[in-house]
């Protein structure tokens, strides 16, 4: 197949993504005519997102947020933007952003506590791991990762417990309760009373 394009005719390949250039024009457009449009900077820095171009996405988010810094849904998708570009600092700023600013993904809790891990911040990456595990205690991701976090403190014995209940988690809610009381098939074992 061949697809007609305004500067000549394209095969399936050629032509992938010619949508993606036309809606940036005309997102471009929208700016020029109200550059405080905050949901066009947004748009565009997807459409960037979805071509792999995160250094110029990063630039659209920061525009939009320049007019809206308080949007929680930006902050958070600027920050996993930021995460690709491997700037931890700056995206840990932007996943604390989002959080205080009403944010309620246990993925933003994740990622922060990521972005602290790859900075070498372990205690911070364990210490908001521990605060998202109050709200999400059978979140078996949590303590996974709070376990490399605190293994890396040199706390083995407590990121070993982390990692076990993990584990627990991944098979049955209820393992939080006794982790000696269920086999890993998830059955719950019944303890017989005396």
């Amino acid at each position: 197949f061949f697809f007609q394009a305004e500067d000549g005719i394209r095969d399936a390949q050629e032509s992938r993504g010619l949508g993606d250039v036309y809606k940036r024009q005309a997102y471009k457009k929208v700016i020029l005519l109200n550059p405080q449009h905050v949901k066009t900077y947004t748009s565009i820095a997807e459409l960037l997102t979805n071509k792999a171009e995160y250094q110029e996405a990063a630039e659209y988010y920061q525009k939009a947020l320049s007019y809206d810094p308080k949007n929680a849904d930006i902050l958070f998708q600027s920050a996993l933007n930021l995460d690709r570009l491997e700037m931890y600092e700056e995206s840990a700023f932007h996943y604390k952003a989002a959080l205080r600013n009403g944010y309620t993904s246990w993925v933003a809790y994740l990622n922060l506590s990521k972005a602290h891990y790859a900075l070498g911040q372990f205690l911070d990456a364990s210490a908001v791991l521990e605060s998202s595990i109050k709200n999400n205690k059978d979140e078996p991701v949590y303590r996974l990762y709070k376990g490399a976090a605190l293994s890396k403190l040199g706390k083995l014995d407590v990121a070993l417990f982390e990692w076990r209940t993990s584990v627990c988690l991944l098979y049955t809610s209820d393992a939080a309760d006794d982790l000696l009381c269920v086999e890993l098939g998830g059955r719950r074992i019944n303890k017989k009373k005396k």
